[in-house]
Parts: structure tokens; sequence; C-alpha cells
């Protein structure tokens, strides 16, 4: 196992509690801690669009996202999808969904207050945002120096061992 995947969902307590989620932004904090110390890729995402969502919160997961030193993280706009906790709050409040307008990164179905246009525009900055701090971060010499000495005491010899198979394969 190298990686895992996180569904954070938000860096805002108060979506989190709408969406009745039993951790914290701490407690996400401290999972992907955990899994940096044991060499795991952290693979994280965020839904934007979610009911009760406005600026103020949306804003809340980018910085989370940015400042919580993830491997990646991912933007998704909210999909009222049948089963789910917004699909049966949309059902309730009378809102007809039309599954041919979902998308999974954009989306013609209103879930929240905020406008469909502002959240693909938040959707793109959030992962604009996280890219260029991403790359802040890997952009020091620290960093610079394991990604080289991966590249060259670890690189070759799997390349080395992947063509030895090959070549056993192939005789």
């Amino acid at each position: 196992c190298t990686s895992i995947f996180l569904g954070v969902e938000s860096g805002s307590s108060k979506t989190l509690d709408f969406l009745n989620r039993k951790y914290t932004s701490d407690d996400v904090i401290k999972v992907t801690t955990l899994c940096k110390n044991l060499g795991l890729h952290t693979i994280t995402a965020f839904i934007i669009g979610l009911p009760g969502e406005t600026l103020v919160t949306v804003q809340k997961s980018i910085d989370y996202a940015v400042q919580s030193n993830l491997d990646t993280a991912s933007f998704f706009v909210a999909l009222p999808l049948p089963g789910s906790q917004l699909f049966e709050k949309m059902e309730k409040d009378g809102q007809k969904i039309d599954f041919n307008e979902l998308r999974l990164l954009t989306t013609k179905v209103k879930t929240s207050k905020l406008p469909l246009a502002e959240i693909a525009r938040l959707r793109k900055k959030a992962m604009l945002t996280f890219v260029f701090y991403r790359l802040i971060r890997e952009i020091n010499p620290i960093s610079i120096y394991y990604r080289a000495r991966q590249l060259f005491f670890l690189g070759p010899r799997f390349y080395w061992q992947v063509c030895q198979r090959f070549i056993k394969i192939m005789s």
C-alpha cells in the first residue's frame, strides 16, 4: 500500500456538521500526519456547493487544504446522488433533479444558495490555489535533495529490476 484516499469533504466544521460527519478538521490533520510518518501518500477530496455553504466556508476549505500539507487534493461539485443525504434533502425540499445534468466537475443542478457559476469559479480557484502552494512547498532545497536522492538512488534500481523481469518474460 503506497497511498490512501480520504474523503475530507470540507475544511469547515459547519459543513461537516451538516453532513453528520463524526470527524473534525483536526482529526483529518492527525490522520494525514500519521500517514506521512508511515510513508503513505495522501489523496484527499473536497466538495464545493453543499447546502449551507457560503463564500466563507468554501474559502475555509481551500485554506485548510493548503495549510494541512496534503499530498493531493481534488475539488468536486456537490452531486445529489440517489441514497445520499443531499439527494434526500433535495427531494424533501421538493427540488427536481435532472440526472442528465449531473457532472463530476461541473453541474447544472443547484445544490446550495451559491450560484452555479460561482461554484464553478470557486472549484477552479481551489484547484489552482492548491497546486500553486503545493508547487511552492516542493520547490525548496530539502525537497529537491530528497527528490534527486530518490531518483538517483531508488530510481535506477527499480528500472533495472523491471528490465530484468521483462527480459526474463521475453526469454
